[in-house]
């Protein structure tokens, strides 16, 4: 199986992000929109939120942000 070594940046209808740990690069991201300190994260209920939501919510918050 092929791998990507290079982080990908799309601007589509929305901004997409393609890298390996792009999770980590949450808090650049919402610098580069120009998200306030307050954020919202929406996940699955079950697989989505215990796979990428919680790690989210950890690292937005280590980085300043008020998230619900």
């Amino acid at each position: 199986m092929e791998t990507f070594e290079k982080e990908k940046w799309m601007q589509l209808p929305r901004d997409v992000l393609i890298d390996h740990g792009v999770l980590e690069e949450i808090n650049r991201v919402c610098k580069h929109l120009g998200v306030g300190k307050e954020a919202i994260i929406v996940t699955g209920v079950h697989h989505t939120r215990k796979i990428a939501g919680e790690k989210v919510l950890e690292i937005l918050r280590e980085a300043g942000y008020e998230v619900n």
